[in-house]
């Protein structure tokens, strides 16, 4: 699996990004990207800071689950095949939790049945490869 980051090409991982709104100390807009390959991570995380997103990496279905629960993230990009917790586990758990009723979840894999368990539940579905563009420009539409 690769993502395409026009000049940058990588695999898989996980992220948590904070996107401010601004320096004048409004809200911020928190997503959650989980993705456990390590090299797409740093690479994805690379593409958002230069976009003006900070990034944390989580690498594994049991912590983001817990990170989510903590911090009730605006969005969650989440790959489906993790280690501890699957991400549509993940997805129906955020789902059925009326906290969560404002989070937004973009599904990010390369298995076409996942993603096929994820419609209808999921805000968006990207299977992989998917460029970088068409990433920021879907987080771009639930940012404030």
């Amino acid at each position: 699996m690769h993502l395409r980051l026009d000049k940058y090409i990588t695999t898989r991982a996980s992220i948590t990004l904070t996107k401010w709104t601004g320096e004048t100390g409004k809200a911020r807009f928190v997503i959650l990207v989980v993705e456990d390959d390590d090299d797409l991570g740093e690479a994805i995380t690379f593409v958002l800071k230069e976009a003006g997103f900070e990034t944390e990496l989580i690498r594994d279905g049991i912590n983001a689950m817990q990170w989510i629960r903590e911090q009730v993230p605006d969005l969650v990009l989440l790959d489906m095949h993790l280690p501890g917790i699957s991400g549509l586990e993940i997805l129906d758990r955020v789902r059925s939790d009326a906290r969560f009723a404002k989070v937004r979840v973009m599904v990010t894999t390369a298995d076409l049945m996942a993603a096929k368990a994820a419609e209808g539940k999921a805000d968006v579905i990207f299977t992989k490869p998917y460029s970088v563009t068409d990433l920021l420009d879907s987080v771009a539409k639930f940012s404030p």
